[in-house]
């Protein structure tokens, strides 16, 4: 039988659900991309003070697509954050494990790759981009907002939408 190839575009949560959800048919080959330019708390530390990709929103795919029970691996790596005011905080568990393996291993890519494998995903993740983005909404009133984390919930409409480059991360 031929597998059919699906690959799921978009952010940490909507994708994390359809992988989760796809997961479990054998006659699928999945594959999500997702977004890096989250720019919320622990998002921007990463982004400010380690100079990496923001990867909360893989980390929830990588969760999603593992073959282990999925609450098991959310509560233990994305529902607890380190609560001491240092470099660890605000940052949960798996951020920390990929920002720490960022700076030991070449490539994002190959971190993701290597994480695949522990978690014995179902699908391949893989990065929207390796360069920084930013996401920026112009509202229906001509506001324009900067940062995924001020563009969650807007009081106006949103009739565009667009990413721009700032600096590119260490590799």
């Amino acid at each position: 039988m031929n597998k059919k190839n699906v690959v799921i575009l978009g952010g940490g949560n909507g994708t994390g659900l359809n992988v989760r959800g796809l997961k479990m048919y054998e006659s699928l080959n999945l594959a999500a991309i997702v977004s890096t330019s989250d720019s919320g708390r622990s998002s921007a530390k990463i982004r400010e003070e380690y100079h990496q990709l923001p990867s909360a929103d893989i980390l929830r795919v990588l969760i999603s697509a593992s073959d282990y029970d999925y609450y098991v691996l959310r509560k233990l790596l994305y529902k607890k954050r380190f609560s001491s005011p240092d470099q660890l905080e605000y940052l949960n568990m798996g951020t920390a494990l990929i920002t720490l393996a960022s700076n030991h291993i070449d490539s994002f890519i190959e971190v993701i790759k290597n994480l695949e494998h522990i978690f014995e995903c179902k699908a391949r993740v893989m990065p929207m981009t390796l360069e920084m983005t930013d996401l920026h909404a112009e509202l229906s009133n001509g506001v324009i907002l900067h940062g995924e984390g001020n563009i969650d919930e807007p009081e106006e409409k949103i009739p565009e939408l667009y990413y721009s480059n700032t600096d590119t991360p260490n590799e």
